[in-house]
């Protein structure tokens, strides 16, 4: 069977390893590649590039949504927009990106400061979390 064009996008709900290979942040969600990418460590450009995007864009939102008003009184929005966020963070502890996970996850807590306990620690970002496994959905603790 011929492959197809369609592009696949998903916004993370719960956990699904077998996606971390295939994901890319494309804005408030992630798109599913075709074929899984090369780690961060066999490609660096490519992903130095996927991370300076994923940064313009929610530094450019996080600031937008942090200066309306209303989003700060709208919990419902906070939460979303946090997880969304977190997600994106999971998808880089997952490709063992610490840096870029903790400044993910960072932004999270700025969307949803109430969501606090929700993140793993800077300490086990940058010491041994286990690969393939979601941080901010399943047990993370410690504030960052």
């Amino acid at each position: 069977m011929p492959r197809t064009s369609t592009r696949f996008y998903v916004e993370e709900s719960y956990v699904i390893p077998w996606m971390y290979p295939y994901l890319t942040p494309a804005g408030i969600i992630m798109k599913i590649n075709h074929d899984p990418l090369p780690s961060p460590q066999q490609d660096p450009q490519l992903w130095e590039g996927i991370v300076k995007r994923d940064r313009a864009y929610w530094d450019k939102l996080s600031e937008e949504l942090n200066a309306r008003p209303q989003f700060h009184r709208d919990s419902d929005a906070q939460k979303t927009f946090s997880k969304l966020r977190s997600a994106i963070g999971g998808l880089y502890a997952s490709r063992q990106m610490a840096v870029e996970a903790e400044y993910a996850f960072k932004q999270a807590l700025q969307l949803c400061p109430k969501s606090r306990g929700q993140f793993p620690s800077r300490a086990t970002l940058h010491g041994a979390w286990p690969h393939r496994r979601c941080p901010g959905h399943a047990g993370g603790v410690a504030e960052t």
